[in-house]
């Protein structure tokens, strides 16, 4: 003996019994396959997010937003730290342009003291511990900020197949990613 819900009071029952004894509703064999093939039906007939056309997809994103504000500021976060990412290549760049400027700029004949040249490998020196410093803190900061991200698209796409019936199939960077997503718990994550 197992329970089973009503289809039109949605009450539990005995699945022995004939008929709902809450609304009277004639508990049919026919009636539950029925339903199960609806079931079938609708599983099927989920849209691909990516079938969507661009402006509905950001209707779905604002949307998504609104009901969750914060996860907004992890993409607002997510797309500074790109950004700097951007600003650490160019830091490289111009440390490139001033050890080939630095190297026809130092001359030994025109050197007029040695804290010249002290100063100048110095400032190289600062140069690099910045760009390394830089690197290692982005590094950690879009480590974190990735996690985060992955938990806002596990909990959009929960939020799609739930509430809008469309699939959404999520593209990963790397294996570890791919991994962490599915292992991520949505009742026991904070964030």
């Amino acid at each position: 003996m197992a329970l089973i819900e009503c289809p039109n009071c949605k009450r539990k029952i005995s699945d022995t019994q004939p008929a709902c004894i809450h609304c009277g509703y004639l508990l049919l064999k026919e009636n539950f396959s029925a339903e199960a093939e609806g079931e079938d039906e609708k599983e099927s007939e989920k849209k691909q997010f990516d079938d969507i056309e661009r402006s509905e997809q950001t209707a779905l994103w604002d949307e998504f937003y609104h009901i969750h504000p914060k996860y907004r500021k992890v993409k607002n976060k997510m797309l500074q730290q790109e950004k700097l990412q951007k600003w650490r290549v160019v830091d490289l760049i111009m440390f490139i342009l001033l050890l080939i400027g630095g190297r026809f700029l130092i001359d030994e004949e025109k050197i007029v003291s040695v804290q010249l040249f002290y100063g100048g490998t110095a400032l190289y020196v600062l140069f690099c511990l910045r760009m390394v410093v830089t690197a290692i803190v982005l590094k950690i900061l879009l480590s974190k900020n990735k996690k985060r991200w992955l938990i806002v698209l596990k909990r959009f796409q929960q939020w799609l197949s739930e509430k809008k019936q469309i699939e959404y199939t999520v593209k990963f960077e790397t294996i570890k990613q791919k991994r962490y997503f599915e292992c991520i718990d949505l009742k026991s994550e904070y964030y």
